[in-house]
C-alpha cells in the first residue's frame, strides 16, 4: 500500500466534511479553528482570487484560508470548487 494511502482518503473526507459542514453565518462565542469563515466567504475567496504564482504561494488568502480551516493541503482548488457545488447555496 502506498505511504499515504488510506490515510490520504480519511484526510479528504474530513476535509470534505469540514467544506460541506460552514456555517451560513458566523456564530459569536465559538472557538472552533476556522470558526470566523462562512460558506459564502470561501466561495468568494475560492473562486475570486486572482491565479497567483509560485512566489506569492505562502501568502495566499487562499492558502491562509485553508490553514485556518484544518484542511491544509489536503484538498486541490479544483476538488474544493467541486464540494462547494453540491451545497445548494453555490451559485457557481
Amino acid at each position: 500500500m502506498p505511504n499515504r494511502g488510506i490515510r490520504r482518503g480519511w484526510e479528504v473526507a474530513l476535509g470534505g466534511a469540514r467544506l460541506l459542514g460552514l456555517p451560513t453565518k458566523v456564530e459569536e462565542g465559538s472557538y472552533e479553528p476556522g470558526a470566523n469563515w462562512t460558506f459564502s466567504k470561501v466561495m468568494k475567496v475560492v473562486w475570486d482570487e486572482k491565479q497567483s504564482t509560485a512566489d506569492d504561494e505562502e501568502e495566499s488568502e487562499y492558502v491562509g484560508m485553508m490553514e485556518d480551516l484544518g484542511v491544509g493541503e489536503t484538498l486541490e482548488k479544483s476538488e474544493v470548487k467541486m464540494l462547494l457545488r453540491k451545497r445548494p447555496e453555490c451559485w457557481r
